[in-house]
Formats: structure tokens, sequence, C-alpha cells
């Protein structure tokens, strides 16, 4: 199976029901074992299949951020399910 984004509705592992351009908070982690807590806006999602031919889902989200010198730059992520939720 090929990946492919689904721009629609996903529930979380709160059981909360997200919708494209929803505002939400989620954690990304970096260099070093780094966490970091962001807000953003869910996109959607994707299904794929992994080599050894599982299947997974994942939540695609965008954000801004600021590099180390101090400058805005635009991202848009791709997290494990569990890392989101919604906000208000």
């Amino acid at each position: 199976m090929k990946k492919q984004l689904h721009l629609d509705t996903f529930v979380n592992s709160f059981g909360q029901e997200l919708n494209p351009g929803d505002k939400i908070a989620f954690c990304t982690t970096g260099y070093s074992h780094r966490v970091n807590f962001e807000q953003g806006t869910y996109v959607g999602y994707i299904l794929g299949e992994d080599w050894h031919g599982r299947e997974y889902k994942k939540v695609k989200v965008q954000y801004e951020t600021e590099t180390w010198g101090g400058k805005k730059i635009h991202r848009v992520s791709t997290l494990q399910c569990n890392r989101i939720a919604k906000l208000g």
C-alpha cells in the first residue's frame, strides 16, 4: 500500500474528534531525546504500510517554530497518533 494523506476527521487517543484546521497541542522529540511541546493546526492523517507489511496511521500537523538564530520557520510534520490533543 502506498502512503496516502486523508484530509478527514481523526479521533485521538483521548477520544477527541479532530477536524482539519482545528488548533492542537502536540509533543515532538529531537536530538538527545529533547522533548518539545508545540501548538499548531491539524492537517489530516496518513495511512501507510511499513517494510514488514503492517499498516500504520500517523497524523500530519503544521506549525511555526523558531530556530536557534531567532528566525521563525513554518513546518509540516508527521507524528504518531498518541502525541496530539485538541485545544479549546
